[in-house]
């Protein structure tokens, strides 16, 4: 009887030890879990078989991105054989929850991806880079601008699928690329001036540096000198605008050949020096004289409410000239007028920059 009782305690401290270490594997099981899906910690899993890479995703919920951030198309200078040829790439950024932890992101696109469990190895791209703590999103080339084109994209955070897109194409974005935007400063003596831009969108690159702002020492002949020394002729900025609201219904309708001749006078209309004129005929003119025609649209309101400016102390006289263009084959009777020219006055600000519609 005893003996039985013995077995029968033992059996019970048996089960309930399984239980206990049943218990513990699920607890163990879902912090890993909880901490992959918070930290993006849980790596790939491999087919030893086969030798291929799946996406492990079949327990974990990824976002599905609604919408794209940005999609643009740029011409893009490349080596082919020797020989100088231009290509179009169609850049997207996705915007991701927050990552907590360094490491790596890769974007894998597939024409058609309907699986939770497929191998990448059928990626028709497949691309990583390095990513920070605290990325908010990630940027890539898209394997095709041809609008037609309908591709699946994959966001991939060490090793977890955390977010996917479905049926994109380069039509998908209405963004448009802020190309060279510089800011001239010319006080009536020298001061320190500081300078604050609010994009509807954000600035992707620039020089000095814009850290919350830009801070420098100003003199009346538009010499700039930041902190360490270093001297400038103007601030520079390049960034995206999030679904601008810009005026197309005002153009001008000038000749490739003419653009030139059309710049000049407009940007002196403007008010613009011929030094200041110069720097923007010099790098928008290659863009726009070979093509037949140029619609070019210059905003002013517009611009404005996309990109504002703040500088101090206050400055007497602000310019700012912000064009659009676009190439036509065909001309259109031009809708717009040459603007009143303003008189400079005191403290001085002057920007220029624009944009290429469609881009």
């Amino acid at each position: 009887m005893s003996t039985q009782i013995d077995k029968n305690k033992k059996k019970s401290k048996s089960r309930l030890v399984i239980i206990i270490v049943a218990g513990l594997l699920l607890l163990i099981g879902l912090l890993v879990v909880l901490f992959s899906r918070v930290f993006f910690a849980i790596p790939f899993l491999y087919s030893q078989e086969s030798d291929s890479e799946y996406i492990l995703s079949f327990f974990l919920q990824p976002i599905k991105v609604e919408e794209v951030r940005a999609v643009y198309i740029t011409d893009y200078t490349a080596m082919d054989r020797g020989e100088e040829v231009k290509t179009s790439f169609s850049f997207i950024e996705v915007p991701l929850e927050r990552c907590l932890i360094p490491g790596h992101a890769r974007c894998l696109v597939f024409k058609n991806w309907d699986s939770s469990f497929y191998p990448l190895s059928k990626a028709y791209r497949n691309r990583e880079e390095k990513i920070d703590s605290g990325t908010k999103s990630i940027q890539f080339a898209a394997p095709s601008a041809d609008p037609d084109d309908q591709f699946d994209i994959l966001i991939i955070i060490n090793g977890v699928l955390v977010a996917y897109l479905d049926d994109v194409n380069s039509n998908n974005g209405t963004d448009m690329i802020a190309f060279k935007p510089v800011i001239y400063l010319y006080p009536e003596e020298t001061e320190d001036v500081n300078v604050d831009l609010k994009l509807d969108g954000y600035i992707t690159s620039s020089y000095p540096p814009y850290n919350d702002g830009w801070t420098v020492t100003a003199e009346p002949d538009g010499t700039l000198t930041d902190d360490s020394g270093r001297m400038y002729n103007y601030l520079f900025w390049e960034g995206v605008f999030l679904h601008p609201d810009f005026d197309y219904n005002h153009y001008f309708c000038v000749t490739g050949d003419a653009t030139m001749e059309f710049l000049e006078d407009y940007l002196r209309c403007a008010g613009l020096t011929d030094k200041e004129a110069g720097d923007f005929i010099s790098y928008w003119l290659p863009k726009m004289e070979s093509n037949k025609y140029n619609l070019i649209y210059f905003q002013t309101d517009e611009y404005e409410k996309e990109a504002k400016l703040s500088v101090s102390p206050s400055p007497d006289t602000i310019i700012r000239v912000y064009m659009v263009f676009e190439g036509s084959e065909d001309y259109k009777e031009s809708t717009a007028v040459m603007p009143e020219t303003p008189e400079r006055i005191g403290f001085t600000v002057v920007e220029w920059g624009g944009s290429e519609k469609g881009s």
